[in-house]
């Protein structure tokens, strides 16, 4: 499994200084507990329980950033959410993107309560495809909860649900052999902007390899 099913992070994030000290302590005092009754499954309980804990962790922040961003409007702030989420917690709005898109999918219901029983990990592809107005039927519903794992889950998003078409009132990025993006919706078509595919810089290539796989966008 995973080990950074607690929060998924992205090289714009800040680190957050945490006192991690009484957990260790903790630690030390289930191994010692655990050797002096000859039991390991005392100190295997403890290991369950933090990534129980862990998973829990990473789909709550999910719903708190949500239903924060969604109620914004109420506290008496005047600098933008995504501003003040990044210097108080240290989380760069693109990481703040994505746990959002993630509760957005159970807070509209389109997703079903089981896959809350996934890490968010596992979830943000799946609420990627949703955001990107991917239609997911019941059969791949099920898949999605019974994979076993990420790899899995990530295969039955691109293989089952990203071979469909989009609904015809989902947002649909397009890349022509110009480096032109336009999006389409409903039938609308805008400019949108240009990516320069003749640079031959390394990390300009890079960058645009890592936008048109992050946005879903379609070349054409």
């Amino acid at each position: 499994m995973p080990t950074d099913e607690l929060i998924i992070l992205s090289g714009l994030d800040q680190s957050l200084p945490t006192d991690n000290g009484w957990a260790l302590q903790k630690v030390d005092e289930y191994i010692n507990q655990s050797l002096s009754q000859g039991d390991v499954y005392i100190a295997l309980d403890v290991c369950k329980q933090l990534r129980q804990v862990s998973q829990i962790a990473g789909l709550a922040l999910a719903k708190m950033l949500y239903l924060i961003r969604d109620n914004w409007d109420y506290f008496d702030v005047e600098e933008p959410f995504e501003d003040v989420a990044y210097e108080y917690i240290g989380l760069h709005s693109h990481t703040v993107d994505r746990y959002i898109k993630v509760w957005k999918m159970f807070a509209d219901g389109v997703a079903p309560e089981e896959l809350q029983q996934r890490s968010i990990k596992d979830l943000i592809p799946i609420a990627n495809a949703v955001a990107q107005g991917y239609e997911i039927t019941e059969d791949e519903w099920d898949k999605l909860e019974d994979a076993p794992d990420y790899s899995s889950v990530t295969r039955i998003v691109r293989e089952d649900i990203k071979d469909q078409e989009p609904r015809r009132n989902a947002l649909q990025l397009f890349l022509d052999s110009d480096g032109q993006i336009t999006a389409m919706k409903d039938g609308f078509i805008h400019n949108v902007g240009y990516l320069h595919l003749d640079s031959g810089e390394d990390i300009v290539m890079s960058a645009i390899e890592r936008i048109i796989k992050n946005t879903g966008m379609m070349r054409r």
